[in-house]
């Protein structure tokens, strides 16, 4: 710790020093002879603009905190040079990522976009019984570029360098993707619905379910949040996905389609986050009961037998969803730049307390600062 200068003393000393009697001293700074004498006497506070002109007159060096702003000059410039440094990243390695859907029992569609690669994974059709055709498109200058046409098949993506043009040439619009099913000689035409993933700079993101069951809002919730939760509800992670095992069923959760499923007995109920429920009760191989419920429009279709008697299970799958993820709060650090920023401000709030030990030891981190700046230049 720094011993505190004594001022009276130092300035009685250097007046001495210099052959000067008060009175002399006290011409020079326009005050009386009993200023100067005060001025002398330990423990009497000098104004600083006094000591400033003393310091000048009688030759002498006020100490400053000077090392104290260096630390603070250089950590700043520091955490600036690091910010920049992640935002020039950031657009160097841009990633776009676009969830899809149309107006058919399907999984998301994603597509990926980055500067110098495009992913397109089609998605999952849902409790098809016959055989599908597609012809997927987009729409180029008014001509369509087909991206595939046949049979449809699970888990069909495409990956194409930009600029190779076999798939996505320069006028490829996202906005423009459709695609033509045809079933049992019928073809319709659906157009995509994108929406872009904000996955940047989330800095510390919450997220809060409702305890209210009747306010549950199921979109504010994400793939690695459900898997977490459902983790703290005493599911187990196996080859295939996760599970829980019940004394009514077993439930399974699958990352990839972001479907809950129940299983009991000949029964097999299947949640699309976002998207609908189907329920299959099959015996001997073979449906014998089959229907579908939309969780935004609300619209049941019963697609065979006698749906009206399982009607019942809708409500027991929301309630189950609802159970889990009910009183859900979380707080993320959604990539790099959020767990650097938290602690940077950890670090502040640690500097102020430590202020001290960083005066006495402020060479040390001086050099210490400007190692890391050479190392990430």
């Amino acid at each position: 710790m720094k011993k505190k200068i004594n001022y009276n003393k130092l300035v009685r000393d250097k007046r001495i020093e210099k052959g000067l009697t008060q009175d002399d001293v006290a011409n020079k700074m326009i005050v009386s002879r009993q200023t100067v004498s005060n001025w002398e006497k330990d423990g009497y506070n000098i104004h600083k603009d006094d000591l400033v002109k003393l310091s000048e007159y009688l030759d002498f060096k006020i100490p400053t905190k000077k090392g104290k702003y260096i630390i603070w000059s250089l950590i700043t410039l520091f955490f600036v040079m690091l910010f920049i440094l992640l935002i020039l990243n950031i657009k160097k390695n841009k990633i776009a990522i676009y969830k899809g859907n149309i107006d058919y029992q399907m999984t998301n569609t994603i597509f990926i976009e980055t500067n110098s690669n495009y992913f397109l994974y089609l998605g999952s059709f849902i409790n098809e019984d016959y055989d599908i055709n597609i012809k997927l498109y987009y729409k180029s200058k008014n001509k369509n570029k087909i991206l595939y046409e046949g049979y449809y098949s699970e888990n069909l993506s495409f990956t194409e360098e930009k600029g190779y043009e076999e798939y996505f040439d320069k006028n490829f619009d996202i906005n423009n993707l459709y695609i033509d099913i045809t079933e049992k000689d019928i073809t319709k035409t659906y157009k995509f619905n994108f929406i872009k993933e904000n996955n940047q700079f989330h800095i510390f993101k919450t997220k809060r379910i409702s305890d209210d069951k009747n306010n549950f809002k199921e979109e504010t919730i994400n793939e690695e949040e459900i898997i977490q939760k459902l983790l703290d509800n005493g599911f187990t992670q196996t080859k295939y996905g996760f599970e829980k095992k019940t004394k009514e069923g077993t439930f399974y959760y699958d990352k990839i389609e972001n479907c809950l499923s129940y299983e009991y007995k000949n029964i097999n109920l299947m949640y699309y986050f976002n998207k609908f429920i189907i329920l299959e009760v099959y015996d001997n191989n073979s449906y014998i009961v089959n229907y579908s419920y939309d969780l935004i429009s609300k619209k049941f279709n019963c697609l065979k037998g006698d749906c009206n008697n399982y009607k019942n299970y809708i409500q027991f799958m929301e309630n189950s969803v609802k159970n889990f993820m009910q009183k859900w709060r979380k707080i993320n650090f959604a990539n790099a730049n959020s767990i650097l920023l938290y602690f940077f401000f950890a670090f502040l709030v640690w500097l102020d307390w430590g202020e001290k030990y960083y005066e006495k030891n402020y060479n040390y981190f001086k050099y210490l600062i400007l190692y890391w700046c050479k190392c990430i230049n």
